[in-house]
């Protein structure tokens, strides 16, 4: 990204926004890295569990935290808590280890240090991809491990980082997947699944912050399902914020299915009203927006 234009599109977005906005990149360093023409390469989180050393997993955090705020980006899309059983196209150099225990320890470490920093952390990817051995990209992930598997192993992360005391552990959005999980929910995957969703994610683990779909145009879902069908699976089950659209068109396609399941009442005012909620108190929660009368943000009370 040239220089010029890394340092207005931040400003450019925010003026042009009512309320101040999360901006987001998912750096998590290692093989997926957004901004390593700018400042060079992040270790990934196993190169890092591999060393044995949980203060590198502090370190990245900050380094990761310091490099996205100069850009003006206050949200990452990390870290994975995925918990590596299989060496599938979603674990290689995603992972913090191969047992719930390590990622809680290295993921928890490199999210209080982000989160510490000022930088919002999203866990993922609920409920779990450490045994999907197809790429969500190209074809649906199908997990056939039992439910008293899924619970001991897959969610144990989530469950840890969800119900903890400590504040920079508990992450400020969660990122569901498209994986077909059959021995929980056999119709839909994770991310459009009431079950997991709402039935476990809320209430069973406890979690009331803000969910962020994974990207909705992937073929383990866009082969099923077009955008605006997806958008509105997705909020029905229960995520909050949607990630899909790849582009200006993709984008008015898919709020026109939101407006048009408003309409026809297959999505309600009240769970659009409830994602909103979450999302204006995150941002109050992190500071990213001051806690102002609604008039001053141009809204009615």
């Amino acid at each position: 990204m040239p220089s010029r234009k890394r340092s207005t599109i931040s400003p450019r977005c925010r003026s042009t926004a009512t309320l101040p906005l999360l901006i987001s990149t998912d750096e998590e360093g290692g093989f997926v890295e957004r901004v390593q023409n700018i400042y060079g390469h992040h270790p990934g989180a196993l190169e890092i569990y591999q060393t044995g050393n949980v203060n590198n997993a502090v370190q990245a955090g900050h380094r990761i935290a310091h490099d996205l705020l100069a850009l003006g980006i206050n949200e990452d899309l990390a870290p994975d808590v995925d918990v590596q059983l299989v060496d599938g196209p979603d674990q290689y150099l995603r992972t913090w280890g191969y047992t719930p225990q390590s990622v809680i320890t290295y993921a928890g470490a490199y999210m209080q240090a982000v989160q510490g920093d000022g930088v919002v952390a999203c866990i993922k990817h609920f409920p779990g991809l450490g045994d999907a051995s197809t790429d969500a990209h190209f074809d649906l992930p199908v997990v056939k491990r039992s439910r008293d598997q899924i619970y001991a192993v897959e969610l144990a992360p989530f469950k840890a980082f969800i119900q903890t005391h400590n504040a920079l552990d508990n992450p400020g959005m969660i990122m569901p997947t498209d994986v077909l999980m059959p021995a929980i929910d056999p119709v839909y995957p994770a991310e459009l699944s009431h079950i997991f969703m709402t039935d476990i994610l809320r209430k069973e683990l406890g979690y009331d912050g803000v969910v962020i779909t994974d990207a909705l145009y992937m073929k383990g879902i866009s082969q099923k399902w077009s955008l605006p069908q997806a958008a509105v699976l997705a909020l029905n089950a229960g995520n909050d914020m949607l990630l899909g659209a790849n582009g200006p068109y993709q984008m008015m396609a898919m709020l026109n299915g939101l407006k048009a399941a408003l309409q026809d009442g297959s999505l309600s005012k009240a769970r659009v009203d409830e994602a909103a909620t979450r999302i204006i108190t995150l941002k109050l929660e992190r500071h990213i927006m001051p806690n102002l009368p609604p008039q001053d943000y141009g809204l009615t009370a």
